[in-house]
């Protein structure tokens, strides 16, 4: 994203909370730098990639900070802030599979409240890949996980029958999206 945008623009803005997660020290942060903490950076992408108002490209480039803090974080309430903005990401936008990718090979180190987005995340792109990590959560031990697993499998085998982009049943999910 471009450095000299307004930054109370919605990329702009984008921009300056996306340097917020990307910072290795997340944990200690300087109140005199007014720089939001980790976690209410993410909520505020969140509500920026609901309002729909990036461009693709940005959008794109927003969901690979939020996918980069998921994998590489210890702290659950930043996990769980961009996994909730990642759900707003793929309910407006076109996201690739392979930008969201890295979140099914962190499943093992998230906690059940964290790892319940993954199914809904990764089933929104319509992408075979995410059938597979879905059939693995339908074996989690945690109901809430198994019920997002086989929802979006559920998902999956829609599209997969209508042939078509599913552009329909991801908007019908939408509703259900956290």
């Amino acid at each position: 994203m471009a450095t000299s945008r307004d930054p109370r623009a919605p990329a702009g803005r984008a921009e300056a909370l996306c340097a917020t997660l990307d910072h290795k020290d997340l944990v200690g942060r300087d109140a005199a730098t007014q720089s939001p903490r980790p976690d209410a950076a993410a909520d505020e992408l969140g509500d920026v990639l609901e309002a729909g108002s990036l461009e693709q490209a940005d959008a794109e480039r927003v969901v690979t900070v939020l996918v980069r803090a998921v994998t590489s974080q210890c702290d659950r309430v930043v996990q769980e802030a961009c996994l909730n903005a990642l759900s707003h990401a793929v309910v407006r936008y076109r996201i690739p599979y392979a930008l969201l990718e890295p979140i099914a090979g962190a499943t093992a180190e998230l906690r059940p409240r964290e790892l319940a987005y993954v199914p809904f995340i990764l089933s929104a792109t319509h992408d075979p890949g995410a059938r597979a990590v879905a059939e693995r959560l339908l074996l989690h031990p945690d109901a809430e996980v198994r019920a997002e697993a086989a929802q979006a499998i559920d998902e999956l085998d829609a599209v997969a029958a209508a042939g078509a982009d599913g552009a329909a049943n991801c908007a019908a999910r939408a509703g259900n999206s956290r």
